[in-house]
């Protein structure tokens, strides 16, 4: 086929009879091994790892419904064992649990607050300047600003690179 001979001729193989096809196996023999050896072995490897994420999955899967449908039988069963472990010290430790819990619950709310006011902001401006893909930028823009410090430049790269994707000009109006 005219595939073939293209391929072969790229590769600079000449071809006459079977004698030479043997050749050219024969010669070849260790480099193809190696090549399906390391072949084998990332594909088993990609096999073994999606398994393990897959399994890993599930179980957290199962857990978080389980403590999601049991919450107050855990809560109380967990009360119960530390009014048993911790008799004098029992009621000081509620009450620290449920100013940290309080305290925690407000703080998780109040960044999630900001973290949605910089997507939605992030989501105007971009739709305002007519970038191709602003939900998608300032979702990016919006998740990445969860972590503390190097978020918004982590976040700022990916953005960027995704607007000068769509035109050139954008990624330095970002």
């Amino acid at each position: 086929t005219p595939f073939v001979a293209q391929v072969l001729e790229f590769l600079d193989v000449q071809i006459t009879d079977d004698n030479s096809i043997a050749a050219l196996v024969t010669n070849s023999w260790g480099e193809i091994t190696s090549v399906l050896q390391s072949a084998t072995a990332a594909v088993f490897g990609f096999i073994v790892n999606t398994g393990r994420f897959l399994y890993n999955f599930v179980l957290g899967m199962v857990f978080a419904i389980y403590m999601l449908l049991f919450k107050n039988q855990i809560r109380n069963q967990i009360n119960l064992i530390s009014k048993a472990v911790f008799k004098k010290f029992y009621y000081k430790l509620a009450f620290t649990y449920k100013v940290a819990d309080g305290m925690f619950f407000r703080f998780v709310a109040g960044k999630g607050l900001s973290y949605l006011a910089v997507g939605i902001i992030t989501f105007a401006v971009c739709a305002i300047a007519g970038f191709k893909y602003a939900a998608l930028i300032s979702l990016i823009i919006a998740v990445t600003n969860m972590i503390p410090t190097f978020g918004p430049l982590i976040g700022a790269i990916p953005a960027v690179l995704l607007a000068m994707m769509t035109s050139p000009i954008y990624g330095l109006y970002m």
